[in-house]
């Protein structure tokens, strides 16, 4: 049915700016409002790399262009060592390797790469508007309309706040106005191929953009249809004069969806590699900070504030400020939708009514956790509906003028007497922001009041008078977009918090990175060519991707891709510092059978790294070679390197039998296989449960010394922490350990630790205070009450002279782990060991355990078995990016353990005979059964699917040509 559509034709506007002059204005207001939006940035000398708060731009973006450009300069890879145990190069940074931006910014010298971040980052923002600025043409926007509506496109309050967290997010901006203009032109019977290329483009970005797009554009299609097509629309002549327009919707929404087929079929390279990234990923989070159909009362009070400042009304990214023009015309988007049936207005007031509930954020990201990712789609309508409503038709109206000031001082009753100086329900910044804005709101209206009721409806018009206030309203958007911005960063006044400061100096990467003990890694890897991994002292989350940098292969990572069988290895042996949150691992926590497993062969550490103040340990096994640079370098004694040969076996069933420290010694005697996969190890001994040996010891201790801690019982109880980190006190409590034991790695471990949600009076009373205390009214009371959610999340730290390691919780995030209740903290090997252990919590609240305890793992067993594991490692390796090469000689039948994540891209090959792979090795590594004797072991690397995708891709190629030939010929025909 959409070959029988015309092209639509529509007048052609009068005395309208060329598409150059548009673009040169956009540009020009562009360039001066960015000087003010970002001074902040140039006044300090910070880049938008973030050091504290949202660190992804430091810990993922800066990594990950780095590594673009070491690969670029050097050849592409298949699988890439250095990011974490190894990962499918395309995989994980398939979304900048798609993104042509990406090459721009790796176009600039290493030294000046976080520059470089900065200006693409803007960049990204200033295309975002030009976006707008083509789409405006497409849909006859007038160039007032346009070169505005592209201004506040690009500096609304999500625009900014991606800029300055989440860079690449405004690739979404981008495509948005593109991939709707695309859905437009098909409905005017054009050609779909600017549709398919935006769509094409999300795909290859990320599932989630591609996903929250997709929903949109398939309901603008539909809306969009019926204003065409429908009652006195501008295309209904198309139709038979009789016929309805809904039946004629099916035939033009199959056309719509074969083109989306298209596109997906074209996207079908990049499309295998999301779904198997995605499925191979812990994606989805158990926490919601937003329960039930509602947000609390206090959200919905402070939602107006966000109309006039940079404020996210919940979530992330969930800013809806578009700039005074837009929030001032926001009633009247009402009026075009009653009036002149506006798809825009439809569309704004849709998303800010679905905006009012969680179970919409819920659902566009991707059913986990309410967030405000998709407005980027709110903003986009509501700016485009905006715009259709500056225009005489709608502003020419004294009563509607009045309906503006109404709304004008609506907003400054809520948002000043009501948010401000009653509630003072509002941070300085936004206090101050608000102000501002209903301020400078005012002058406006005022400015259009001249501008729409001065001017003759009718006749010549005051060009002078028109164009001034014109100038004028420009000028308060540019000024008030960059004193919201300034406010935002630096604070008004005393008081006000400096947030450029968690941002990188200019220049300061290249020092950061040296200053890390991974800078040595590739002095080691130039004189040890075997494959090792290393781990480092250097401990913190903002360390996860050092290695990246280097090149250096390490058992840290932070990428949302991380694979899931990894976490879940982490899960089962209880290793805390792997296993927290579902984006990062933090280290093996200094475990010998883990670091074993996991081919670890140097630890490093700096050699100005004084116990008392940074207190750490090197784990047992490993032993001083030499310092390089400031770093000292410990080898460990047992290192199996990429993978070595088990000659028993034991299901996985089997190994959950055995207590988590337990299953750690077990892996080291026996190799675990998934109950589905124990046919394939046929032949090879199945191992009794009862041959296994395992030496954990579980020593006498008692609590003691309790400050600011209640404690009831240690084998199973419950304790009030009543100080936390916010308060000037400590608490502490000490586990005491009275017998002296030898040679031991100490282990205090939280079973079944859970600290309780708090109410609000328990969370006033823990701080030893009172609502009067708080200055609070009876509604401010009453709104925090109903919003305090007393979060589960805590650190708990256990400290031993010199030494202190952590336990985490993050339950209460959106990228936390819910399964987690029990907590083992290493604190390392001891020669003697006794005495107290200080255990801290840095949160106040009331916790329940089922047990406190402190185990001694004698080290015997380990060398033992490790020593046995060596001998039957492979030897001989030498590895690249697609390939693996070793030599084994079994004095039996064995199974071949690979410390290399199951991944589908890998084949394995015994003297050039493709060999059945064990899925899930050791939890979730790869694996295969090796006969007896001298063998050549080979793995492969290939993209899984790859072939099969690069096919879909050409057939989808080839039908886009033929639909762009056959509307040519039709469009011929028609001429």
């Amino acid at each position: 049915m959409r070959g029988t559509s015309r092209h639509y034709a529509e007048p052609e506007l009068s005395r309208e700016w060329n598409w150059k002059k548009q673009w040169l204005v956009y540009t020009g207001l562009f360039v001066v409002t960015a000087l003010l939006v970002f001074a902040a940035f140039f006044v300090y000398q910070k880049t938008l790399l973030k050091g504290k708060g949202n660190v992804d731009g430091l810990m993922q973006h800066y990594p990950s262009y780095t590594k673009l450009k070491r690969v670029l300069a050097q050849g592409g890879e298949g699988w890439s060592w250095d990011v974490g145990l190894g990962a499918s190069f395309f995989d994980t940074f398939k979304g900048k390797l798609t993104n042509p931006l990406t090459y721009l910014l790796l176009a600039f010298p290493q030294k000046y790469l976080d520059m470089a971040y900065d200006f693409v980052t803007i960049l990204r923002q200033y295309l975002a508007g030009v976006a707008f600025l083509i789409f405006g043409r497409e849909v006859k926007l007038t160039t007032e309309q346009n070169v505005l509506g592209a201004f506040a496109y690009a500096f609304s309050g999500w625009a900014i706040i991606a800029t300055l967290t989440q860079g690449t997010f405004n690739n979404s901006m981008m495509l948005f106005p593109i991939l709707i203009m695309g859905a437009e032109r098909i409905l005017k019977g054009k050609s779909p191929l600017v549709f398919i290329v935006a769509e094409v483009l999300f795909l290859a970005s990320t599932v989630l953009w591609a996903y929250i797009a997709g929903i949109f554009v398939i309901l603008y299609f539909i809306v969009r249809y019926f204003h065409f097509y429908g009652k006195n629309g501008a295309l209904r002549t198309t139709l038979p004069p009789d016929q309805p327009a809904w039946k004629s919707f099916a035939g033009h929404f199959g056309g719509f969806i074969g083109d989306g087929l298209i596109g997906l079929m074209i996207s079908a390279i990049f499309v295998e590699s999301i779904i198997y990234t995605t499925t191979s990923a812990v994606i989805n989070s158990d926490y919601d900070a937003n329960q039930g159909v509602f947000y609390s009362l206090k959200t919905y009070f402070a939602m107006p504030t966000a109309l006039v400042s940079l404020n996210e009304v919940h979530e992330a990214y969930s800013a809806v400020f578009a700039g005074l023009l837009v929030t001032a015309l926001m009633p009247m988007i009402i009026w075009t939708v009653r009036k002149k049936k506006s798809t825009a207005g439809i569309f704004a007031i849709f998303c800010l009514i679905i905006g009012l509930f969680p179970v919409t954020g819920k659902i566009l990201n991707g059913f986990s956790y309410s967030v405000g990712r998709w407005y980027f789609v709110l903003t986009f309508f509501l700016v485009w509906a905006a715009m259709e409503c500056l225009d005489h038709e709608v502003l020419g109206s004294r009563k509607r003028m009045m309906v503006l000031l109404g709304w004008w001082f609506f907003l400054c009753v809520w948002v000043v007497l009501l948010c401000i100086f009653y509630l003072k329900m509002l941070k300085h910044n936004i206090a101050w922001e608000s102000l501002l804005s209903l301020c400078m709101m005012f002058p406006l209206l005022a400015a259009l009041a001249v501008r729409e009721l001065r001017v003759p409806k009718s006749g010549q018009r005051k060009a002078k008078v028109y164009r001034g206030m014109t100038a004028v309203i420009t000028a308060i958007l540019v000024v008030n977009v960059g004193l919201n911005s300034w406010i935002m960063m630096t604070g008004a006044g005393e008081g006000g918090s400096q947030r450029i400061k968690t941002y990188i100096d200019k220049g300061a990467m290249p020092e950061l990175y040296d200053q890390y003990v991974q800078r040595v890694v590739p002095d080691i890897q130039a004189e040890d060519t075997s494959f090792y991994r290393t781990d480092q002292l250097d401990d913190g989350f903002e360390k996860s991707n050092v290695n990246i940098v280097f090149g250096g292969r390490s058992i840290y990572e932070y990428f949302s891709s991380i694979s899931s069988d990894w976490l879940y290895f982490n899960k089962m042996l209880g290793n805390n510092a792997g296993y927290n949150r579902r984006i990062v691992s933090l280290s093996n926590d200094n475990r010998p059978g883990m670091d074993y497993l996991l081919g670890v062969k140097y630890f490093l550490r700096d050699k100005n790294y004084k116990e008392a103040e940074k207190p750490g340990y090197v784990p047992y096994g490993f032993e001083y070679q030499k310092t390089i640079d400031g770093v000292e370098v410990y080898r460990n004694k047992h290192c199996m390197g990429i993978g070595t040969g088990y000659s028993q076996y034991i299901t996985e069933s089997e190994l959950k039998k055995f207590a988590p420290l337990e299953r750690e010694q077990v892996m080291l005697q026996a190799a675990v296989v998934p109950d589905r996969e124990a046919t394939k190890v046929s032949g090879l001994k199945h191992a009794k449960i009862s041959e296994l040996h395992t030496d954990v010891q579980s020593l006498e201790c008692s609590v003691t010394s309790p400050y600011n801690v209640k404690l009831k019982g240690v084998k199973k109880g419950e304790m009030t922490v009543q100080k936390g980190d916010d308060s000037e006190e400590d608490n502490y409590f000490n586990i005491h350990v009275p017998k002296t034991w030898k040679n031991m790695q100490i282990v205090v471990s939280f079973q079944g630790l859970d600290r309780e949600p708090i109410t609000w009076d328990q969370h006033i009373h823990l701080k030893d205070e009172t609502v009067a205390d708080q200055g609070y009214n009876r509604l401010k009371e009453y709104l925090y009450r109903n919003d305090y959610t007393g979060g589960t999340s805590f650190i708990i730290t256990a400290m031993k002279g010199d030494r202190s390691k952590t336990g985490e919780c993050y339950k209460y995030g959106n990228t936390g782990l819910n399964d987690i209740s029990d907590y083992n903290i290493n604190l390392g090997y001891y020669d003697s060991f006794g005495g107290d252990i200080r255990i801290h919590f840095d949160k106040a609240g009331f916790y329940k355990y089922d047990a406190i305890k402190v185990y001694g793992i004698p080290m015997e067993s380990y060398d033992q078995d490790a020593s046995v594991l060596d001998e039957n490692s492979l030897k001989d390796v030498s590895f690249d990016d697609k390939t693996v090469r070793g030599m084994v000689n079994n004095d039996s039948d064995r199974i071949m353990y690979f410390s290399i994540i199951d991944n589908a891209g890998w084949t394995a090959y015994v003297d050039g005979e493709k060999a059945d792979k064990i899925s899930r090795t050791n939890l979730g590594f790869t694996g295969i059964k090796v006969p007896a004797g001298k063998h050549e072991i080979t793995l492969r690397y290939r993209y899984p699917g790859l072939r099969a995708g690069i096919a879909v891709t050409i057939i989808g190629l080839g039908l886009l040509v033929v639909v762009l030939r056959k509307g040519k010929r039709k469009n011929q025909l028609e001429e």
